[in-house]
This record gives structure tokens, sequence and C-alpha cells, in this order.
């Protein structure tokens, strides 16, 4: 594993540059603005992180790009600016969102909302949602993970077509999977910085998207006809739930899963993008994080962490490495935590209308079939 870091002096030249133009520009800027931006120059900042390396596939490692400064973006003859023409971000939704039209709703006003905040002083408009038809896209199966697939630059192509005139940008967005060329496997999202839009999806964002009980794969053998859309009439889109705006959910609690210790403990906690475990269990040189149970039943000797073992998932999505106790950052969460442990489960104990069941179900026991998602069998 490899974390980047840069000293002090080298981000403040990155953030700031030695020109003297844009020297006057940053100092133009509130004291609250300031004290914000150069929150990335603490070593301790819990905004702005070093960049953690988890293998050689990390995309920093297998496509090595050069570094890009304020300066370099700034002198970049490509960069757009907002001007009084051209100030609108435009949000426009392809396909189905979730399972309802009040969650489709709820999710494109949190995000439009946020986009407001984000691009501070310009408007941000949600255009009429549109249907996987109207855009005339190419679409597939993907041969790997057997869900459907839109084509991204059919996408682009429409997006050009529907932007407004006063628009800085338009931003398509949709929850069903996207591929670039028939060569690739997947993308995320593609744009064209020049013409102002981009296509993003956040289907591989939901928790089951890789599971084989994922309710969008498709036979391999169907086979699709082109510019026949109805498959997409019925097509599952993953529900808009906490796991898709893990975002604005600011506090997940876990209860145990019965693995090990009593089901219903609430012994892990997550905050925003760090996760507490308040009890592990030793097996074979290593600890299981939430008192996890091999499957043929060996188990360790339980162990209570107190303050708890903390670590930062979006740094640590395996969460191998807990944050050091010794550091300002592990304090200042911890203190979070355990503040919003302490308000969670005075709320348990005053509800008056209602009482937790923690029934056990077969499906939600720990397995051991070698074939199951989530069995934990090792050989």
């Amino acid at each position: 594993m490899q974390t980047i870091r840069h000293s002090e002096d080298a981000l403040r030249t990155a953030l700031i540059s030695r020109r003297q133009d844009l020297m006057d520009r940053y100092n133009k800027y509130s004291p609250g603005e300031r004290r914000l931006l150069e929150d990335c120059l603490r070593s301790d900042s819990t905004l702005f992180h070093p960049i953690t390396l988890h293998s050689p596939s990390d995309w920093i490692l297998a496509h090595p790009e050069s570094t890009q400064d304020f300066e370099a973006f700034y002198k970049n003859p490509y960069r757009k600016t907002p001007n009084k023409g051209r100030n609108t971000v435009y949000i426009l939704t392809i396909g189905s969102f979730g399972t309802s039209e009040d969650s489709t709703r709820l999710y494109v006003e949190w995000l439009q909302e946020y986009c407001e905040a984000f691009y501070y002083g310009l408007a941000v408009r949600l255009l009429e949602p549109v249907s996987v038809s109207e855009t005339a896209c190419a679409f597939r199966i993907n041969e790997n993970t057997c869900n459907l697939q839109i084509h991204a630059g059919s996408l682009l192509h429409y997006l050009k077509k529907r932007k407004p005139k006063d628009a800085f940008c338009i931003v398509g967005i949709t929850m069903i999977d996207l591929y670039p060329e028939d060569s690739w496997n997947f993308v995320f999202g593609q744009a064209s910085l020049t013409e102002g839009m981009g296509i993003f999806s956040f289907a591989r964002y939901d928790d089951n998207f890789y599971s084989r009980e994922y309710k969008g794969r498709i036979q391999k053998s169907k086979k699709l006809t082109p510019g026949d859309y109805s498959i997409f009439n019925s097509y599952y889109t993953p529900p808009v739930t906490s796991a898709l705006l893990y975002r604005s959910c600011r506090v997940l609690f876990h209860p145990n899963s019965g693995a090990a210790g009593k089901f219903g403990d609430l012994q892990t906690v997550r905050l925003e993008k760090y996760k507490a475990f308040y009890i592990t269990v030793l097996f074979i040189s290593t600890f299981l994080l939430g008192g996890a149970q091999a499957c043929r039943g060996d188990i360790g000797p339980e162990k209570l962490h107190n303050p708890p073992l903390i670590f930062d998932l979006s740094q640590d999505p395996a969460e191998s490495a807990p944050l050091d106790q010794t550091t300002a950052e592990y304090w200042r969460v911890a203190e979070r935590i355990a503040a919003k442990t302490k308000t969670m489960l005075r709320s348990i104990a005053n509800d008056n209308t209602s009482q937790a069941d923690y029934t056990i179900k077969a499906s939600a026991a720990p397995c051991c079939n070698e074939h199951h998602v989530v069995c934990r069998c090792w050989g």
C-alpha cells in the first residue's frame, strides 16, 4: 500500500500559485473561504486526505497522468467559465429511478440542492425526465455482469441536442449501467468539457450490483433487437436508498448479525465515511471484524475495544488498517461517534411505542455454502 503525500509548501503553491495576479485573486476571498481551502494544507485535515494506493491496479498507478495545479488549470485554453448568458447547470434524468415517482423526485431534488451548494453562484435546473427510448441510444447486455447497458456516446449526442441556450452545462444521470464502446466492460460516466455536457450512471453504487442475486441480471441467451426499447419498460433499477444516498445519510448503525455475540447488539457504528468497531475476534493471527465466525465453527476469543477501532472507508474500504489512536483525527472522529451513539441509544431507550425485534431468519444466518455470496468459508 502506498500513500501519496506532498509538503505544505508544494500544496500551497498548487492551490494559490506564485503568479502575482492569481495570488491577488486568492486574497480577495473571504477569511472563511480561505480557511476552508487552506484546510488541505493541514496534515490532519478531515476534508482533504492523502491519496492511498491499495494495489498496482489502482487508477493512478495503472494510468499515469501529469499533475495539474491551479495555475495550469487557469491557463488551460479549453477551460470554460460561466458568464451572464450561460450560468445554469441543467440535470436530466434518463430512464427509471428507484421504485416510485416520489423516491425519484426526492433523489433528484437532493442532487439539485447539493449542486447548488457545491457550484455556488450557478443556478441548477431540472429538465423533464426522459425514457431510454427517447434518446434513441444503442444498448446491449454485458457479457460479464449480465445487466443491461446503454451507450454513453449515444447519450452525449442526445444531450447536445437537448442543451438549452443559457446552459453552462447539461448533465444526464441514469440508474442504468453505461459502456463507452464495445471493447469496454463499463464506464461510470463520460463527458465533453468543450461541449459542456456529461452522462453519469449510479447503477454500480448499489450494494447488490455485483451479487448473483442482483435483480437487473438478464439471461445471456436473450436476443436484443436494435431499436426495440420495450425491454426497458419493466427493467429493474436499484431503489433509492441510503446505500445510493450515502453522503446524505449522516449516520448508519449496524446491529450484530449473530455471527458471534448476541443478535441485535449494537457493536458497529458508521459515521459518514468512518466505521467504528467495538468488538473483534482473534482468529489465525488476524481479527475478524464484528466477531464473525469461520464456517466450520472455529472462533477465537472476543476482544472488546474501548476506545473502538475506527476505519476510514474512503481510504481503506477493506477495513484493514484502523486509524492511529495517537492522531488528532482519530479522537475528533471518536468523540463524534460517541455522541451519536449516545443519542441513538437514548432514543431507543425512551421509545414507548415500539420494541426492537431481532428475530433470526435462516437466510440471514452465517452460512457454509461456498457458492453463496455472503459465505465465510475458507479453505
